[in-house]
């Protein structure tokens, strides 16, 4: 039961006004739900990992696979929450960050290549090594 605060009467528990002296009563709070996307919590928080995983994709060079695929992923589950823009930029991020691992591969593919390919043979005689080593001892 509540109480008013001038007089101190009784209050009613849907009064606005005191019955007594007049004074309005303040009104109980009022409590507001988070928006509900069809009745799953709002996943802001994928949107903010996609960002944040489509910027380490981009650059951490050494594993820049792991963070772009879950940016891309964290992404897709963000474009339902109210941070659509930040979402759509986890997934691009994470686009050009899987991209750039595939072109550093096929670079370190292409490098490997050409040196294998300017190695000298040494599947010869090794005699001549072998009389080489032999005089310089």
């Amino acid at each position: 039961m509540a109480y008013c605060s001038k007089c101190h009467a009784f209050l009613d528990n849907d009064a606005c006004f005191c019955k007594v002296c007049g004074l309005p009563v303040s009104a109980p709070p009022v409590y507001t739900v988070s928006p509900m996307v069809s009745g799953v919590e709002n996943p802001q928080w994928a949107a903010i990992t996609a960002l944040v995983c489509g910027i380490l994709s981009i650059v951490l060079p050494c594993i820049p696979l792991v963070p772009a695929v879950l940016g891309i992923i964290f992404g897709i589950i963000g474009l339902k929450s109210t941070q659509k823009p930040m979402s759509i930029v986890g997934i691009v991020l994470g686009s050009i960050g899987v991209l750039l691992f595939i072109l550093v591969v096929l670079y370190y593919i292409f490098v490997v290549a050409i040196i294998m390919g300017s190695m000298p043979d040494f599947s010869g005689d090794y005699s001549d090594v072998a009389l080489a080593l032999r005089t310089l001892v």
